[in-house]
C-alpha cells in the first residue's frame, strides 16, 4: 500500500506560533515536494522536509519517488492569528 510510503501532518507550536510540517518517510527514496502558488506540485517544485515552517496560505503537497508522484496530492490551509 502506497500510504505506507510517507506520511504528512502538520503541528502547531504554541510557543513559536508557527505551523510546521511533520514528514515522515519510511521509503528510502521518498521526497516531499510541494507549492504556496497555488499550482500543482511536480518532481522540480521545492521540497519541503520534516520541520518546515508553514506560512499561511494554501500549501499543495506531493510525495515523489524521482520524478514519480507517489499517493494523492495533499492541500494544507493554515491562517496566522495575531
Amino acid at each position: 500500500a502506497s500510504s505506507a510510503l510517507v506520511s504528512t501532518a502538520v503541528e502547531y507550536d504554541s510557543t513559536s506560533k508557527q505551523a510546521r510540517l511533520r514528514v515522515t518517510a519510511p521509503a528510502p527514496g521518498i521526497v516531499v515536494r510541494g507549492t504556496t502558488d497555488g499550482t500543482r506540485p511536480r518532481a522540480s517544485s521545492a521540497r519541503f522536509a520534516d520541520g518546515t515552517t508553514l506560512q499561511g496560505g494554501t500549501t499543495r503537497l506531493q510525495a515523489f519517488f524521482g520524478t514519480q508522484a507517489v499517493r494523492e496530492e495533499r492541500a494544507v490551509s493554515y491562517t496566522h492569528l495575531t
